[in-house]
């Protein structure tokens, strides 16, 4: 698990590093991976081995909506993931002209950030370092 919140970090930290830039396709980028990978971390505590190996999005996904249905989870968490989802395909595939407003860009990276902050508050001390 630490070692998947670690990760989740380093794609929040380039995630602010293109909102300062100005490169939001980046921004969404970064910050669907780390959004996944923090939906995994906190899946790990739970005994699913398709959580374990999964190297599909759609099974974090899927489980993370469950799981917030289900009140175990921040809907804010799943809904941030789907909503990141959504918004990566467009901005890293679109060849069309895509923006998104600075305010729109700061408020998903904060989001993010706090889906971390509680990742790793949840998490087992071992698990994190």
């Amino acid at each position: 698990m630490a070692t998947t919140i670690e990760a989740a970090e380093q794609f929040i930290a380039m995630a602010r590093h293109a909102l300062a830039t100005g490169h939001h396709r980046a921004l969404i980028d970064n910050l669907y991976s780390a959004v996944e990978l923090l939906a995994k971390a906190s899946l790990l505590s739970c005994p699913d081995r398709a959580v374990l190996n999964s190297k599909t999005h759609k099974t974090i996904a899927a489980r993370l909506n469950r799981w917030s249905k289900m009140g175990n989870a921040d809907k804010d968490h799943s809904g941030l993931l789907n909503k990141l989802k959504d918004m990566r395909d467009r901005a890293r595939y679109g060849l069309d002209v895509w923006q998104l407003p600075d305010d729109d860009a700061t408020q998903l990276l904060a989001r993010a950030e706090a889906m971390l902050a509680a990742v790793k508050e949840g998490a087992p001390r071992r698990a994190t370092r």
